[in-house]
């Protein structure tokens, strides 16, 4: 009995410990190896145990000693884009307390050289509830180096002087300097058309998902005699440019991972069972069963946490359980004009009218629908590989729209108000995914158009020259291709854009 009183008493001191300091720590087993003395915070980083990147919406957070007050705030340093079956690990040697001549030189911390690029790193940032001994993510996927500045800590780079020597020079981030500098335009978004915030999920687990290679025919047969862990190494590397090209406009990212166990090779195409805008957060019915597991619980935590008041509507949800089942599969299916409010849809097998009917009706949509082919006669299986509307511009294969005065509605839609112009693509260019492109807003407004580095250059050179001159050059085109071949989907399917004020 007196040993339960003492352990009860531990545990409310624990519990009332509400203004203790914040430290970096793991959600899981924990083992402190090093402490920074910032400005603003004294904290410890901690290496994260096996298996802490599944992280869960809630986490119990584990202290060394029973006495150890809880902080209210807590987070885990992590690889920003591991591959799943490769090599994994190295945290604990990423951080290093600098030395007295470093300190002198404005470094509080130093980064090994490999994680301030090759390897970068993120933190996952969770928050105390109110007394309860458990932490809700806060913050996803942000940049180290940034995290560890904005509580004080000045962090270096190690460098390599050309003579076989290290040095350390100070880092202003993991995105300064990065390869993609985009300057600044002048030309303001227009309305409500892109977003500035999103969300991506590295393909840390990717491969070939035979499910949907029944009916995206986007999808190679065949790897090329890669292994997995080759495939995913590639796909890993074209998506962290990808991040880099995005997080240089300023362009805020909510990055997560994702492993074998989530049995989700398709991972990182997040736009197709979500959509956030207008304080919704709105979930869609997924044609195959392997898709319909990246609705994560802890991913929509995560936004209903950040983001206060947001609704979740998982309504269309049920059109999975129907017989015959029925589909709307995202921002894939549907292709969205904000401020004309219409909604253009590809009827496949992944988009049936009964589904688009009600979701435009709930969200004040006027659906035009058609049937889109390829150029072997073939459905088109998303919407958003053959066309995209953008503020200014509008990118559409009218070919491939089977019925004439289908086409003709689909035109004369793009061109009301006459505030687009519109840029048509062939058959080839779609099968290269020049419609698989995408709209953002850089921090400061402007519109930036995101595409593979193939989708670009299939684009001939005047179509090339009205999208610079759309986009005042603020386009970042990457390597996509192992993505696309074996995964079946581009750019703009890598990228969940969130709409919030």
């Amino acid at each position: 009995p007196r040993m339960r009183r003492r352990d009860a008493a531990r545990r409310l001191a624990r519990l009332a410990s509400s203004n203790a300091p914040s430290f970096v720590a793991c959600p899981a087993a924990m083992r402190r190896w090093l402490v920074v003395d910032g400005v603003a915070d004294a904290f410890a980083l901690a290496r994260p145990s096996a298996g802490a990147e599944a992280r869960a919406p809630r986490a119990t957070l584990w202290t060394e000693q029973d006495e150890e007050p809880l902080p209210n705030r807590a987070a885990t340093v992590r690889e920003a884009f591991p591959v799943r079956g490769g090599r994994e690990g190295g945290v604990e040697r990423a951080f290093r307390g600098a030395t007295e001549a470093e300190r002198a030189r404005g470094v509080d911390v130093v980064l090994a050289r490999e994680n301030a690029r090759e390897k970068p790193l993120v933190v996952d940032a969770y928050a105390r509830e109110s007394a309860r001994e458990t932490f809700r993510l806060t913050d996803a996927g942000v940049d180290a180096i940034a995290w560890f500045a904005a509580r004080g800590a000045r962090v270096g780079v190690e460098t390599d002087d050309g003579n076989g020597l290290r040095r350390v020079e100070p880092s202003d981030g993991l995105f300064g300097g990065a390869e993609t500098s985009i300057e600044a335009g002048r030309r303001a978004t227009h309305g409500g058309q892109s977003a500035n915030e999103c969300l991506m999920i590295v393909p840390s687990a990717f491969g070939t998902n035979a499910q949907a290679a029944r009916d995206n025919h986007f999808m190679a047969s065949t790897s090329d005699g890669l292994s997995v862990l080759e495939i995913r190494e590639r796909a890993v590397a074209e998506h962290k440019a990808l991040y880099r090209g995005l997080r240089a406009l300023g362009i805020e990212i909510n990055l997560f991972t994702h492993d074998e166990k989530h049995a989700t090779p398709d991972a990182c195409f997040p736009n197709n069972w979500h959509t956030l805008r207008d304080g919704k957060l709105k979930l869609f019915p997924m044609k195959d069963e392997n898709r319909r597991l990246e609705r994560r619980e802890d991913i929509i935590e995560f936004l209903k946490h950040k983001h206060p008041n947001l609704v979740v509507d998982d309504s269309l949800l049920r059109y999975e359980r129907q017989d015959p089942p029925k589909f709307l599969e995202g921002t894939g299916s549907l292709v969205v004009d904000h401020e004309e409010r219409v909604a253009y849809v590809a009827l496949s097998e992944r988009a049936h009218e009964e589904v688009v009917a009600e979701h435009c009706a709930a969200e004040n949509l006027t659906p035009i629908t058609f049937k889109a082919l390829d150029a072997r006669g073939r459905p088109i299986y998303h919407t958003n590989v053959m066309m995209s509307v953008c503020s200014s511009v509008a990118i559409v294969c009218a070919d491939s729209i089977a019925d004439p005065a289908d086409r003709r509605r689909v035109l004369d839609a793009l061109a009301a108000g006459g505030r687009r112009e519109i840029i048509t693509i062939t058959h080839a260019q779609v099968d290269a995914f020049c419609g698989n492109v995408l709209e953002l807003r850089t921090a400061s407004g402007e519109p930036a158009l995101a595409c593979s580095a193939r989708a670009f250059a299939a684009f001939d050179d005047a179509r090339r020259a009205r999208l610079r001159a759309a986009f005042d050059d603020r386009v970042v085109a990457v390597d996509f291709s192992t993505i696309e071949r074996i995964g079946g989907g581009g750019v703009r399917c890598a990228v969940a854009e969130h709409f919030v004020p």
